[in-house]
């Protein structure tokens, strides 16, 4: 009964899924779409009670009388033609046999569902059958499908265990997902030439031995997960499907592998060069196979492609695999080895529980594992013997399971909860894993680290050498030396040593006068330092500039009667207008905490004392080492002269005649007349005696 019921949920799942396909017949889909009245008409027959509502001058059965075992549908009741019967009429009724009239035009999804119906004829007038509409029927021994529908719906016979006989109307053009899924004693069945379209799991899980493609087949879906299936055969006139020499069927030009049947009778298998992809479900509940190579040029390898393959030992992966998708070896419970090469970018649940993985090969460097359950145990169990007994509980469950055999089925559930209670529940996935061969610093080797998986470096006989590029050390991270490794298995032969942070490399200072302040930024990153703008008096200059303990300036003064004087004086006459002359000279050195000559680092301003009264033309000019002047371009603030400068040296004020002239005689205060009068007669006499004393001289000549 457990098993029983495992299937029925399966099919009301597979018709809850079903429930999403569109059928092609729109027009029939419009007839079924019927709102029903809160009552329904009961109708009286020698069959029993039925019951209708009346929509449109048009009769739809909705229900029946429970008790009810043959049941004969009117074509007209009360003078109103039958022409519906409703979805989910006679759903769980005790109905055996059933008349359909030609009147009816559609049958509403679930109409059927798990009824006791042992044979069905569908007339030709039907055009549209829902979804389930004859699902779980257990009883259900043979069905004829008329052309007249075109598309059998999804799910619409799944679960109908001893269906036997199916006829298939010639005219009928799709056969939707899962349609006979669960009909484990259809052994055979012929599909009409004018069928176009086949569902996913159309025939999942039935009792074909082989499976016949018309010419006309333009689809068919994936998910086969027949474990009798021994071939597909399939039409030569067909244009998009194909079959190899073992059965296996592709499509037209054999780049994908879209389902290898569960029976094929050999135990080890390689995909056929040219194929790319590896369709979902392809090779799912083959039980025979225990070895499958995948060749060169593989890419991707689709969903569940070799799920519940419990007797499969080794797969070989091309080094061209790039994805593997959702449980991809799902429940592969004897897998002894698997090598994931260095191709691969992509995986996603895909290997759980491996019970019986010895060895683990992961070539990729960067693939991530997070997500993949891989090496992920099902059972504690850490021996091999363990392990082996695990296996095969597991292997007779699943085979009993898709061979529908609930005997075994229930044996194998036992053998694996006794042996739950002898080794007790697992806390942790990956406690009983085998180790993980990977490179080193791989995403492999971290993924094995979270989950305290052990793992194991791969290593090559000859290393080839490859230069691991350094970084320069910054003012805010370190730095790396060049190292060296294997350029295939990356072990580190050259061990990177790590290279202090460096210095600030500071710009030069920016004053900011009116704030006081000064500012200097590193050109590397955004460490800024500021400092209070310190104002230097010495021999009446001032000098404003960044304040530092460690730096002094030294202003000398230099006398206008020395060498250096004249020395200068000489060079402002030979570079500047002989107006000019030096007025001041002073020597402004800067020294560190050593007394060593510096310069300064940014700008300083300078005040120049000036000490003259007149309003004539001064600049300031500093003595370069090679004797030539630079113009400060200096101004005038009161009884200074005031300039920035970067470099210190001899510094000159010079001025024009006009600035250097002696001030002017003060005007003595008029004195009284007679004063005046005696100065003038003086000044006259004085004038005589003078012309007297040259006219003897020109005498004396003559």
């Amino acid at each position: 009964m457990k098993k029983r019921s495992c299937k029925i949920l399966s099919v009301i799942l597979c018709l809850l899924l079903c429930l999403s396909v569109v059928s092609l017949s729109e027009s029939a889909v419009v007839k079924a779409e019927i709102i029903y009245p809160d009552h329904y008409i009961p109708y009286h027959s020698e069959y029993g009670t039925i019951y209708y509502v009346v929509e449109n001058n048009e009769a739809c059965i909705v229900a029946c009388n429970e008790h009810v075992t043959d049941l004969v549908i009117p074509s007209e009741i009360d003078g109103y033609p039958v022409t519906g019967i409703a979805e989910y009429a006679f759903m769980n009724n005790s109905i055996k046999t059933v008349i359909i009239p030609d009147s009816i035009t559609y049958i509403g999804a679930g109409a059927f569902y798990d009824c006791n119906l042992e044979s069905l004829n569908i007339p030709d007038s039907v055009a549209f059958i829902g979804e389930g509409a004859f699902a779980d029927c257990k009883n259900l021994a043979s069905v004829n499908i008329p052309a007249s529908i075109e598309t059998i719906a999804g799910g619409l016979f799944g679960g109908c265990d001893n269906l036997k006989t199916v006829n298939i109307s010639e005219g009928i053009l799709s056969i939707e997902m899962g349609v006979f899924e669960g009909c484990k004693s259809l052994t055979s069945i012929t599909l009409p030439e004018s069928l176009q379209y086949i569902g996913e799991g159309a025939f999942c899980l039935t009792g074909l031995t082989c499976l016949e493609i018309p010419a006309n087949v333009t689809y068919v879906g994936n998910m086969f997960m027949d474990v009798f299936l021994e071939e597909f055969i399939v039409s030569e006139e067909n244009e998009y499907y194909c079959t190899d020499e073992n059965g296996v069927l592709f499509n037209k030009d054999k780049t994908m592998l879209i389902a290898c049947p569960g029976s094929l009778d050999v135990t080890s298998y390689t995909i056929p060069d040219g194929v790319i992809t590896i369709a979902p479900y392809a090779f799912a509940c083959n039980f025979r196979l225990k070895e499958i190579t995948v060749s060169e040029g593989v890419k991707e390898i689709g969903e569940c492609a070799f799920a519940n393959m419990v007797f499969l030992e080794k797969i070989n992966l091309a080094s061209t695999v790039e994805r593997i998708d959702f449980w991809a070896f799902y429940y592969d419970v004897a897998l002894k080895e698997i090598v994931i090469p260095e191709s691969v970018k992509y995986v996603n649940e895909s290997f759980a529980p491996l019970l019986s993985l010895e060895k683990a090969v992961i070539y990729s460097r960067d693939l991530d594992l997070t997500g993949s359950y891989f090496g992920c145990t099902l059972n504690p169990g850490n021996t091999a013997e363990e392990k082996a007994a695990f296996c095969a509980a597991y292997q007779k469950r699943i085979v009993a399971q898709y061979t529908f055999d609930d005997e075994k089925w229930q044996e194998a559930d036992k053998e694996l909860e006794l042996l739950n209670e002898k080794f007790g529940d697992r806390e942790d996935p990956f406690a009983y894993t085998c180790p993980i061969y990977c490179y080193q610093n791989s995403s492999a080797e971290a993924y094995a680290k979270e989950n305290n998986i052990e793992y194991r470096y791969i290593r090559c006989e000859i290393h080839t050498e490859e230069l691991v590029p350094g970084t320069a050390a910054t003012c805010t991270q370190t730095g790396l030396t060049e190292g060296k490794k294997c350029s295939v298995c990356s072990l580190v032969l050259l061990e990177q040593t790590e290279i202090p942070v460096e210095d600030h490399e500071m710009q030069s200072w920016v004053n900011d006068y009116d704030a006081g302040t000064a500012t200097r930024n590193c050109k590397n990153c955004a460490y800024t330092e500021t400092v209070a703008l310190d104002v230097q008096d010495n021999n009446d200059v001032e000098i404003i500039a960044p304040e530092n303990p460690d730096l002094d300036f030294d202003i000398a003064g230099i006398d206008k009667n020395s060498d250096s004087f004249v020395l200068v004086q000489n060079t402002v006459k030979e570079n500047t207008e002989d107006k000019y002359e030096v007025l001041k000279m002073f020597d402004i050195t800067l020294k560190n905490k050593d007394g060593v000559h510096v310069q300064p680092d940014g700008t300083v301003k300078v005040k120049l004392p000036l000490d003259f009264a007149s309003e004539g033309n001064y600049k300031v000019y500093r003595v370069n080492d090679d004797g030539s002047l630079t113009d400060m371009q200096a101004v005038r603030e009161g009884s200074h002269m005031v300039f920035e400068t970067d470099h210190f040296s001899i510094y000159v004020i010079v001025g024009d005649d006009v600035a250097v002239q002696e001030p002017p005689v003060e005007e003595k205060p008029p004195q009284d007349s007679e004063e005046n009068i005696f100065e003038t007669f003086a000044n006259f006499i004085l004038t005589l005696l003078k012309w007297i004393a040259r006219l003897i001289g020109i005498f004396e000549k003559l």
